[in-house]
């Protein structure tokens, strides 16, 4: 079973249609099979990027931010009064008027993020270009069952289609198990070993020629003899010795 059969749309080249896919997911989103979280940290960035171009959306952000300015300096006035030994009443109305602002601030930013994300989604499922840069941007993940899906990786993978580019996607084949055995290849012979050749042997040693025979060394000569001792009488001088 290919693709084409499951009901994934085609083109008339015999392509998939990128706007065919988008409307595809876009059923299955309303159907709730496929789900798309938001992250609300990212939605309120975009809300006060969008702030800096659209003035009604400015002011009603720099009224909440107000609203808990004030709420924090009639705290402060509220520990005041109680340090003070002021009227414990004086206290008690600051107090409570910090409490009234800070929990209306805190209730105003929840629904207008409530509000925010609802808007988001609703142009999300409606403009093809804008969830795709969205999903760049990384400001939600898709889901389907177990299966998520998150930049970098292609939004088309949550339909199975992993290639972004439809000249490239490829058509998911069901294989399907056969009753009747598969016959298996026959091996092929293996070549036969080829002999390696003999070694060869080192080359001989060259001998250098043994010198000519020259003429035999003369001996040396005889040590000089000592002088013979004289045979005769040996003369004493005695000297004189004058009177």
């Amino acid at each position: 079973m290919t693709t084409r059969q499951a009901g994934y749309p085609w083109g008339t080249d015999g392509r998939l249609e990128e706007a065919a896919i988008f409307a595809r997911l876009r059923a299955l989103v309303r159907k709730g099979q496929v789900r798309l979280h938001l992250h609300r940290r990212g939605v309120a960035n975009l809300y006060l990027q969008r702030a800096q171009v659209e003035p009604a959306l400015y002011l009603g952000l720099l009224a909440r931010a107000y609203a808990r300015l004030l709420a924090a300096a009639l705290a402060v006035l509220a520990g005041f009064f109680l340090v003070t030994n002021r009227p414990p009443l004086w206290a008690g109305l600051a107090a409570a008027g910090a409490a009234i602002l800070a929990g209306g601030a805190g209730l105003s930013r929840w629904r207008q993020e409530r509000r925010w994300m609802a808007e988001l989604r609703l142009r999300l499922l409606a403009d093809p270009v804008f969830f795709a840069q969205a999903y760049e941007d990384g400001l939600f993940v898709l889901q389907r069952g177990r299966r998520r899906c998150s930049y970098p990786r292609p939004w088309q993978a949550i339909l199975g289609l992993d290639d972004p580019d439809p000249r490239g996607a490829e058509m998911a084949v069901v294989v399907r198990r056969s009753t009747s055995p598969v016959p298996m290849p026959a091996p092929s012979p293996s070549p036969a070993p080829v002999p390696s050749p003999a070694p060869i042997p080192p080359p001989a040693p060259v001998r250098s020629p043994a010198p000519a025979p020259g003429p035999a060394p003369s001996p040396p000569p005889a040590p000089p003899s000592a002088p013979a001792p004289a045979t005769g009488p040996v003369v004493q001088a005695r000297a004189r010795t004058l009177p």
